[in-house]
């Protein structure tokens, strides 16, 4: 083999490797992607589970006062 014939060799195994990092490199930017896209997914269920305990909460302390209220109402 002579120079050139090694050089243009080295050259296409070069490429073939910047080829096949390309791939990898598609391959994990989509893999982010559904990650990122799980990650909001969870984020928004997070908001509204707290959200739905929040007004949990609230309806609780309101049925208490409430309770409380028809309490003193009967004592009197």
């Amino acid at each position: 083999m002579n120079l050139c014939q090694e050089r243009d060799l080295e050259v296409a195994q070069e490429s073939g490797n910047v080829n096949e990092l390309g791939k990898e490199i598609d391959r994990l930017q989509f893999e982010k992607r559904n990650v990122d896209n799980e990650l909001r997914q969870l984020r928004e269920e997070q908001q509204a589970m707290h959200m739905q305990s929040t007004t949990q909460a609230k309806l609780d302390m309101l049925a208490k006062d409430k309770s409380s209220k028809e309490d003193a109402i009967q004592k009197m």
